[in-house]
């Protein structure tokens, strides 16, 4: 059975071969980084460099409404392409299917005009977007990420504690899905909390995606992301 922590490694893989299908963003933007760095770039500052570099591409890209793969960045709903969306539904469609216990089996084999809520991914029209977003919204709000994130205490006990009640891959799941559709109202005290559980994590590289993508910008420590016209700070906590 495919895990969702697989899934997010072969999420990566793919944005890893869409980025080299791009070509050198350095040739595309020569000039961009001659007038930040006229001396050239300090070799302390290369992975800022970089990010602005992806920056400058994506906007590159968004001005000319294409990509390498003949996709408008327009419609890159979650971030990694149409491409990446429909492999992502595809994982997610196999481990419902092989999934073990009368509610997983339930749930996978659920029909379409169901009152439960849909997992299925976003489509690139608004309705369908919005009706996701509230539907993940409501999962959020009644999942352990909720409950952990508003915890009175956060001690190193507690932690071991919640974290046994809490299947990693599951969580982490619900956190790059509700990072990918800009979650309204998702707990990012939570995220920041993962993250330092579970440094490495695809969830991470989803976080890390997200600057080298221009979803997001790093000042210090401390990241800025925006999504679904929100802004927010959290600590990037970085693998150790």
């Amino acid at each position: 059975m495919t895990t969702y922590r697989e899934l997010g490694t072969q999420i990566g893989e793919l944005v890893d071969e869409k980025n080299t299908a791009y070509g050198s963003s350095f040739e595309k933007c020569g000039e961009f980084m001659r007038l930040l760095y006229p001396n050239g770039v300090p070799p302390e500052r290369m992975d800022v460099a970089l990010l602005l570099v992806r920056i400058f591409d994506k906007q590159v890209r968004i001005a000319t409404d294409e990509d390498a793969f003949g996709e408008s960045p327009f419609k890159d709903i979650a971030g990694y392409g149409l491409l990446g969306a429909k492999l992502h539904q595809e994982k997610r469609d196999r481990w419902q299917d092989n999934a073990s216990g009368p509610v997983a089996a339930n749930s996978s084999k659920a029909p379409h005009d169901s009152a439960g809520p849909s997992t299925k991914q976003p489509t690139t029209t608004n309705e369908s977007g919005r009706a996701v977003s509230a539907t993940w919204q409501q999962l959020v709000d009644s999942s352990p990420l909720r409950t952990a994130a508003t915890a009175p205490t956060a001690t190193a006990d507690a932690s071991q504690s919640e974290e046994g009640h809490v299947n990693p891959d599951e969580i982490e799941w619900e956190v790059l899905h509700a990072l990918s559709i800009g979650t309204p109202g998702f707990n990012l005290d939570y995220l920041c909390k993962y993250l330092y559980r579970y440094p490495g994590s695809a969830v991470e590289g989803q976080v890390a995606y997200f600057l080298a993508t221009g979803f997001a910008y790093l000042d210090g420590d401390i990241i800025t992301l925006t999504k679904a016209g929100r802004k927010f700070h959290l600590y990037y906590l970085r693998s150790r």
